[in-house]
């Protein structure tokens, strides 16, 4: 069933193949944070391990960094656990997504954390890459009143849709 789903789906769609006619019809890539992470204020949050990379359009530059290659309708989805790290006080935690090392406005997660507290955050964005252009979308710990803290099973989803 979901074969005859997924194969309807991509019939139903239309995609750019002129670049590489050994395109890959699903394009997407999937990387955690396995191992806690402690990311200071106006620092991008790693991920250690690709889960699924199946993608011609995106590569992982390194484990804060994801290149968009090529044009088209691009959707991003993060969450994480997180928690202050040891000796912070400021109680808000704040992440978002950044495309060209620009915070995307709307994907600005915030939440109040406690001592020993961990919250759940998460976001999206639905984006689009203009032809013959690039885009770097990373996660960033936005610097704005937000302490260092210590992320954990982080998860982010990149895909062309």
């Amino acid at each position: 069933m979901f074969n005859d789903i997924y194969n309807s789906c991509l019939n139903n769609s239309t995609r750019n193949t002129s670049c590489n006619k050994n395109r890959k019809s699903l394009s997407v890539i999937n990387s955690v944070l396995i191992n806690e992470a402690v990311v200071a204020s106006n620092s991008l949050i790693p991920f250690d391990t690709t889960r699924i990379y199946i993608t011609d359009d995106i590569i992982k530059l390194d484990n804060k960094n994801f290149k968009i290659c090529t044009s088209g309708i691009y959707k991003v989805s993060f969450s994480t656990n997180a928690r202050l790290y040891i000796g912070e006080t400021n109680e808000n935690i704040a992440l978002a997504i950044c495309i060209n090392g620009n915070v995307i406005p709307g994907t600005i997660t915030k939440k109040k954390c406690g001592p020993n507290e961990v919250v759940n955050l998460h976001t999206q964005v639905v984006f689009a890459v203009a032809s013959g252009t690039t885009a770097n979308v990373s996660i960033i710990n936005i610097k704005d009143n937000t302490p260092t803290i210590v992320c954990d099973n982080a998860n982010i989803i990149i895909e062309k849709i």
